[in-house]
């Protein structure tokens, strides 16, 4: 996993899209405008208006920056881009003390690193920071300062401008940079488990920001606690139990961090965050695969039946103008909140045509009649998932370890598990009203009964069955039909009262709903009394033979229910349709 990461941002870097070793994409605010004195002259926000929903909002500027460790509890500077505790020695969070140790220590990191380098900028970035008087009141007094304090001594990250130019896009300062973290790389080498080749190992690893649930400020990925590495005689000697190389580390934090960051091509399943990217076409590949399991409303049936045509023939996929290999090696990784660190869920490597013809399949297979106002095909993961859920729960979400099995599922062409089976079905059970059996529960029963059982269930009412389960589901149908039309103002039906125990015991219910439902019969008259009793005739036809059972074990109840999701469907079908 962390060897296709790696390979990620290498291909990332050379395209410009990624920075280089020693360097991150960082959110900054302001620019510090200094003269060659050091002195500031000028406050410049660099935020830019972002749409969000119907809102124009200010969002702080993607800048390739000098790399910071992560910070624990610890003062920590980072090189010419922080916040104001570090660069201006000021904050709100009541620790002065602390915030002048942070003041202090960011002074003697730009000293260090920029004293070697003989020009303006640097000796401005230098100067800047021997003259400030750090504190919140210098910082709310300073006229330039003054207008943007309240957001800056909030925590936004600020970078040097002098000359019309950032300090860190400055050649000679980027230089000393590099020299100073080869410096301070000067240690033991070891072979990186990773890229194979002797270098600096990393005794901390990078933090993965934007997963939901896990920490806000950035969870680990891999990290070890003394425990771990001490019992291999490792001790004082973190992480060289299982050496990374620090580029590795650096290489697959950057590509994951980026591929999080992308909402547009990141899926939640569940409490899982899932990301994917491909080895070619990586773009045009995320949004087709973004388009097939999700329902961001890019992807048409149109576009959805050529995609998926082209899978069966296994043909290169073309998407708006763009030519992508069926065999373009593709990858999956599920990553979920593990309280400080973060745990992998799956992770899933195969060829794109590959990953498409597990998701053609679960989409043919999920393939039922819907009425008339459902027009969407395909049936997004995480809304099949909170058919599991009960819509009381104080957190609608679908069990984790649930959620990634099925995800796995799809994806790998394997069985549905059992657990989302059972919990869609205790759904039924407990539900009541008209939701009860929905076209989502059930186009997964019957995507379930193929798979996992070999049952050949049809996508719309398939008339020939013979199967005394499917039978009774239709019969239910038929009555309930003959009660509504016959009372139209009833409130509460058979399927309300009934409808769990005909499913379960059904030789112990329909004796008592067929003789309702002679009540029922007398008030009907017209094209509804001969549609009721042409269908009656037709199911009691084929039951008489085979009898009433007195249970239906889980699967069975299943076919009950498809049976009555069908029957039901097809009373509303126009002839034309059917």
């Amino acid at each position: 996993m962390l060897e296709t990461l790696v390979q990620r941002y290498e291909d990332e870097c050379r395209e410009g899209r990624l920075p280089r070793d020693g360097w991150e994409k960082r959110n900054v605010s302001f620019a510090l405008v200094i003269g060659k004195d050091g002195e500031l002259l000028q406050v410049i926000s660099i935020r830019q208006e972002v749409l969000r929903g119907k809102k124009t909002v200010l969002r702080p500027q993607e800048l390739f920056v000098p790399i910071g460790e992560t910070r624990t509890v610890g003062i920590m500077p980072f090189f010419l881009c922080d916040n104001a505790s570090y660069f201006l020695g000021a904050d709100t969070k009541g620790k002065p003390k602390r915030t002048a140790d942070c003041f202090a220590a960011a002074v003697k990191l730009h000293e260090n690193i920029l004293s070697d380098v003989s020009n303006e900028m640097a000796e401005a970035v230098i100067s800047f920071f021997r003259r400030w008087k750090s504190g919140e009141d210098a910082v709310r007094a300073h006229p330039v300062l003054a207008s943007h304090a309240d957001d800056i001594l909030a925590g936004a990250n600020l970078v040097f401008r002098y000359e019309g130019r950032y300090a860190h896009e400055d050649p000679e300062i980027r230089a000393a940079w590099e020299r100073y973290r080869q410096k301070s790389d000067g240690e033991d080498l070891q072979r990186c488990l990773v890229t194979g080749e002797l270098a600096p190992v990393a005794v901390k690893h990078p933090a993965l920001k934007g997963i939901s649930g896990a920490q806000p400020t950035g969870a680990m990925l891999i990290s070890f606690n003394a425990n771990a590495f001490e019992s291999y005689g490792h001790v004082d000697d973190q992480g060289r139990n299982a050496p990374v190389s620090k580029y590795a580390a650096f290489a697959y934090g950057t590509a994951l961090n980026a591929l999080i960051a992308d909402d547009a091509h990141k899926k939640m399943i569940g409490d899982t965050t899932v990301v994917y990217w491909a080895a070619e076409k990586s773009s045009e590949s995320q949004d087709v695969f973004a388009g097939i399991l999700g329902d961001d409303g890019v992807m048409t049936d149109d576009l959805l039946n050529d995609i998926l045509r082209r899978i069966e023939a296994g043909e290169d996929i073309d998407y708006n103008g763009v030519s992508i290999p069926y065999e373009n090696p593709f990858y999956i990784l599920g990553l979920a909140p593990n309280a400080a660190r973060i745990s992998v869920r799956f992770f899933l490597q195969d060829s794109f045509g590959a990953f498409l013809k597990n998701l053609a399949l679960h989409i043919e297979q999920m393939d039922i009649v819907r009425p008339a106002w459902v027009r969407d095909r395909n049936v997004p993961l995480w809304k099949l998932l909170l058919e599991t859920v009960n819509p009381n729960a104080k957190t609608m979400m679908a069990s984790p370890v649930m959620a990634g099995a099925m995800m796995r599922a799809v994806l790998t062409g394997g069985k549905y598990p059992a657990s989302v089976f059972q919990n869609i079905m205790l759904r039924i059970r407990a539900q009541q009203g008209k939701e009860k059996v929905n076209p989502r529960r059930a186009c997964f029963l019957k995507a379930y009964l193929l798979r996992n059982k070999g049952r050949r269930i049809t996508v719309a009412l398939n008339e020939n069955e013979t199967d005394v389960a499917y039978l009774l589901g239709r019969w239910f149908a038929i009555l309930e039909k003959a009660q509504e039309l016959a009372l139209p103002e009833i409130k509460a039906t058979i399927r309300d009262r009934f409808f769990n125990s005909a499913c379960a015991t059904p030789a112990y219910v329909f004796p008592l709903l067929q003789k309702l439902s002679l009540h029922h019969m007398k008030k009907l008259e017209g094209p509804d009394k001969t549609r009721v009793d042409k269908e009656l005739t037709e199911i009691l036809g084929k039951l008489e033979s085979g009898g009433l059972p007195r249970h239906l074990t889980l699967e069975e109840q299943s076919v009950f229910i498809l049976g009555y999701y069908h029957q039901q469907q097809n009373w509303y079908q126009k002839k034309e349709d059917k």
